[in-house]
């Protein structure tokens, strides 16, 4: 059994710009969670930086793993996708993951409503970009770019020491 605990904060936020760029950043420290197995158990504990859209300059380590959380509607026809792959000398993509939102007074959430997350491993020292399109009633296997006018974009620069 799993038990996530959550440290650290910042307010998922979507921004009505048409793109996040990188440059100084006055926003809050990326959330932290730390999965740890149930009583009893010697496995693993690893810890895992969240970056979220309003936190486009990312620093870690060499051996970490970090992940990009995007809001994301599905049902809505919004997706993000990766238009812009890190140097993979640098950081490894790790596939993602969408998690659907749950609100915290206990009602009904809003079907389809939730978070993409971006899962990666920083590999060896340097700098690198990653850049994220959301697509909005896209055709199927496109990556939005050709297909929107103003696309919505997020640009992040990670920074591996």
């Amino acid at each position: 059994m799993a038990v996530v605990f959550l440290v650290g904060g910042g307010a998922t936020a979507c921004s009505s710009d048409q793109s996040v760029r990188a440059g100084p950043s006055t926003a809050s420290a990326p959330t932290t969670e730390e999965q740890v197995d149930g009583p009893g158990s010697s496995a693993d504990v690893s810890t895992k930086k969240v970056f979220k859209q309003d936190q486009p300059e990312i620093a870690v380590l060499v051996g970490e793993k970090f992940a990009i959380r995007l809001p994301e509607d599905p049902t809505a026809g919004e997706e993000w996708k990766v238009i812009g792959a890190p140097d993979g000398r640098l950081v490894k993509a790790d596939g993602d993951s969408f998690k659907a939102e749950v609100p915290a007074d206990g009602s009904a959430a809003k079907p389809g409503a939730g978070q993409r997350e971006f899962k990666f491993k920083a590999k060896a020292p340097g700098t690198t970009t990653i850049t994220l399109n959301r697509c909005t009633n896209c055709p199927a296997g496109s990556n939005g770019v050709k297909d929107m006018a103003e696309p919505v974009r997020a640009t992040f620069t990670v920074t591996v020491s």
